[in-house]
């Protein structure tokens, strides 16, 4: 039910605002899309609510040209006195009148225009529209805005800094640790294709593979030998490998041994820790709303080297556990904490409890498989699960996955309606074939490991030289520059800052997080550091002033 405040004579303003600092442009590309960043303070007496709150929300209304274009909750309820920073993604038109736009920005409250009827200025910008940019580049950014959002882009949309600098938005080419788009810009990726590429891209043993099959085609009817030369590999050099069932990426083996605990097991119930991909099994963590809320849970979460955490829930559902996965090293948690390296003595534990429960251990190696030191954190701890997912770096990044395990728990998997078309694709056996063949001749993970530590310890040590209170965090494979600074919303804006500043010098994180591969040497350390230089200043400075709303041009992380 709608209301319409009053306010008693003498008393302040209820809605009153002021606009403290924003970042919109003097002028901008037509169809192109533009960061928003607001900081605005609460001068009226009324609470600015970002929830329901009965129906009293707060929300920001913006109109280019009159017309209402979007809206924005505020993140968090705003007192009497407080200011609040709001960010919104823009999509300029291809129309403008008079060559410009004017953008207005105003708050709404329970969808009602409270604020202007009480007389709460707008914030108005005329944006001269400048012409949009021509070219392949340019084509391919514009038909993926209208038609293809499906694709990781790592500053969400947005294709160039202020500064005139492009940002990675689709590429042309990978060789090495370096990509390219077909403007000739290039990055050090420290991303590799989320850690498949960790021999580097296009390695020329794995290319060569692969070409030796194109004359015969990438599926066939029977399997090809190649698939059983994998499988015999993957025996030799995993632990508890003694069958292997193959898939195209990791969601596939990780539901292929869930079900096949389940079926072996005769129980539901799943203790878990860690990712373990998309699928309908796992989705409804990601989002809840896939979740049949008349269905009584099947998935609960322990954390990992928690014992305690992990006991209370095998004591809760004594009996009815099917399967225990994890992620035994290197967990992603957040974007404030460490990946976090395996305890042997916590999968010690958790392997003797489940063989006294009855339940099947699950390893999810997708990510440490081949990357952690010995090519398995079970080969590197001597703790053996039942069955282990396998992927990324199995086939130096083409397409393929390994569920491997124990020889009776495997055979169950075989009922498992288990069935993809793409299982046995020829090229991305070819892949893996040569790359286990370097795998077995060379310590990759080994140098992987020496090159993290070595980057790690410098670009630390360059922290230390600029007083920066930050640094690198984690595993050598998997680590992120974490800021030590104590306050939520600013340590975000510089994690923010940071990554646009190194996209902006050649270097591609996933958000924050590096994963270095084979193919990084001397001259990636050089020119990273290099990079990280640049950019941790930049940080310090525009730290040292608050102007952190006049320099973000890409989303928050």
């Amino acid at each position: 039910m709608e209301f319409e405040p009053s306010t008693p004579a003498g008393a302040p303003l209820p809605y009153c605002v002021a606009w403290l600092e924003h970042n919109l442009p003097d002028s901008f590309r037509k169809g192109e899309l533009y960061q928003v960043y607001l900081r605005v303070e609460n001068r009226g007496s009324r609470h600015w609510h970002a929830s329901d709150a009965g129906g009293q929300w707060v929300e920001l209304a913006v109109y280019i040209g009159g017309a209402l274009h979007r809206t924005a909750r505020i993140p968090h309820d705003v007192a009497p006195g407080e200011d609040v920073f709001v960010t919104i993604p823009l999509a300029f038109p291809l129309d403008a009148e008079d060559g410009k736009w004017t953008v207005t920005v105003s708050f709404l409250e329970q969808n009602v225009a409270w604020f202007h009827e009480a007389g709460a200025e707008p914030l108005v910008v005329d944006i001269r529209a400048e012409e949009p940019e021509q070219g392949t580049l340019a084509e391919v950014c514009a038909l993926a805005r209208r038609s293809n959002w499906g694709m990781w882009l790592p500053t969400e949309g947005i294709t160039r800094s202020r500064t005139g600098r492009r940002y990675p938005t689709f590429i042309e080419h990978a060789q090495g640790s370096r990509i390219r788009d077909s403007e000739g810009n290039e990055w050090i990726d420290y991303v590799m294709a989320g850690g498949g590429a960790v021999l580097g891209y296009a390695h020329p043993e794995v290319q060569a593979a692969i070409g030796r099959q194109l004359a015969s085609s990438a599926v066939v009817t029977i399997a090809h030998v190649l698939e059983i030369k994998v499988t015999q590999m993957l025996c030799d050099m995993i632990p508890c490998a003694e069958m292997v069932l193959f898939g195209k990426h990791g969601s596939d083996v990780c539901t292929a041994a869930i079900r096949t605990a389940r079926l072996h097991t005769g129980r539901r119930k799943v203790l878990y820790t860690g990712y373990h991909g998309w699928h309908d099994w796992y989705a409804e963590i990601l989002q809840p709303k896939l979740k049949d809320p008349s269905e009584a849970p099947t998935l609960f979460r322990f954390d990992l080297n928690d014992a305690s955490s992990f006991d209370a829930l095998v004591e809760a559902h004594r009996g009815q556990i099917a399967a225990v996965i994890l992620e035994p090293a290197a967990q992603a948690a957040t974007l404030d904490h460490a990946p976090c390296d395996a305890d042997p003595a916590f999968l010690r534990h958790v392997a003797d409890v489940c063989r006294a429960q009855g339940c099947v251990l699950i390893f999810d190696e997708i990510v440490t498989g081949f990357r952690y030191p010995h090519g398995s954190v079970q080969q590197a701890t001597g703790v053996i699960p039942d069955l282990a997912c396998f992927g990324k770096a199995l086939s130096a990044g083409m397409p393929l996955s390994a569920l491997v395990g124990r020889r009776d728990v495997m055979q169950t998997s075989l009922y498992a309606a288990y069935m993809p078309t793409f299982r046995g694709e020829v090229y991305s056996l070819a892949a893996a074939a040569a790359a286990l063949g370097i795998h077995q001749r060379l310590d990759v993970p080994g140098k992987i490991n020496d090159f993290g530590i070595t980057l790690k310890d410098a670009i630390n040590q360059l922290s230390r030289e600029l007083n920066v209170r930050g640094g690198m965090i984690g595993v050598p494979f998997r680590m992120l520059y974490r800021f030590d600074e104590p306050n939520a919303l600013r340590r975000v804006m510089m994690r923010t800052l940071l990554q646009q500043e190194l996209l902006q010098r050649g270097i591609l994180t996933f958000r924050g997080f590096m994963l270095p591969s084979m193919a990084h040497g001397a001259l990636e350390i050089e020119q990273t550091v290099s990079a990280f230089r640049g950019a941790l200043t930049r940080v310090q400075e525009v730290a040292a002033d608050g102007s952190f709303v006049r320099h973000l041009e890409i989303p928050f992380f």
